[in-house]
């Protein structure tokens, strides 16, 4: 094998070369590149984030499908304890359905209880309502 030598050139060229003038006239060429070019369309804000704005919108109505849905089965359970509280009432029990929707009436008032006024609050309830006397008592 030959000694290698660092101060001897290398005997093979590079493979590189550079034609003659090329870096004279480069920046005549680019400037006429350059205006030659068309100018960059601008990209718009819907096309860039389109695929976010189609996630968000099936989030939102796989959410509101699955909340009415939801709703509708709620509704469906309510309707089904109020039927059976009727007909047991109906079948089980005297009353008329005026006397029920006057017990259910009743339950829904509300009360206002405070330490100062609570005794005075409950004697107008029962002055008012002749019906909670009896269904009180009952």
């Amino acid at each position: 094998m030959n000694p290698f030598k660092l101060n001897n050139p290398p005997k093979n060229p590079s493979g590189f070369t550079v034609p003659e003038g090329y870096f004279e006239s480069f920046s005549v060429r680019l400037q006429h590149q350059l205006k030659e070019e068309t100018p960059a369309k601008p990209i718009s804000f819907w096309s860039k984030h389109a695929k976010t704005f189609y996630g968000m919108a099936a989030v939102l109505v796989i959410g509101l499908g699955i909340g009415m849905v939801w709703h509708w089965e709620v509704q469906k359970e309510e309707e089904a304890h109020w039927s059976a509280i009727a007909s047991y009432v109906s079948e089980n029990t005297d009353l008329t359905e005026e006397h029920y929707l006057e017990l259910i009436e009743l339950q829904n008032l509300e009360v206002p209880l405070t330490s100062d006024t609570e005794a005075e609050v409950l004697e107008e309830m029962l002055l008012e309502n002749e019906t909670l006397e009896y269904s009180i008592t009952q």
